[in-house]
C-alpha cells in the first residue's frame, strides 16, 4: 500500500511540474508612446502553440506612482503576441509609464518606459 501511494506523489508532482513547465511570462514587452495622440501602443511578445488557451491575460499600466488601467483578456491576439493600446492623457516627458503583463498559465513580465 505505501509503494502505491509514493507511486502516485511522484506522478502528481511529475503532472505538477509538466503543467509548471508550459507556464512562461511574455518573453518581452514592447512600447511606444505617440506624444501628440497620447497612445501608448503595447505588444506583450508571447510565443504560444493555442492562443485560445494560453494567453496574456492581464495587462496592468502604471503612470509614475498610479495604477491607470487592468485590462482582462479572454485570449491573446495571435499564437505571437498580446496587442492594445490605451489613451494616456497624463503623460508628460519625464513620466514612467511601466506595463505588467501576465500569463493565464503564470509568469509576469514588468517593463518601463521614459516619456520623451
Amino acid at each position: 500500500m505505501r509503494t502505491v501511494i509514493t507511486l502516485f506523489a511522484v506522478l502528481a508532482i511529475c503532472l505538477l511540474q509538466a503543467s509548471v513547465a508550459l507556464a512562461h511570462p511574455p518573453s518581452d514587452i514592447e512600447m511606444s508612446l505617440d506624444n501628440k495622440t497620447h497612445v501608448l501602443t503595447v505588444t506583450a511578445l508571447h510565443q504560444v502553440h493555442d492562443y485560445k488557451s494560453h494567453y496574456i491575460n492581464q495587462m496592468t499600466v502604471w503612470l509614475d506612482k498610479d495604477q491607470v488601467i487592468t485590462q482582462k483578456f479572454s485570449s491573446q491576439t495571435d499564437n505571437t503576441k498580446q496587442f492594445a493600446q490605451y489613451i494616456i492623457l497624463d503623460a508628460k516627458p519625464g513620466s514612467v509609464i511601466k506595463v505588467i503583463a501576465t500569463c493565464n498559465r503564470g509568469g509576469t513580465l514588468e517593463k518601463t518606459y521614459k516619456v520623451k
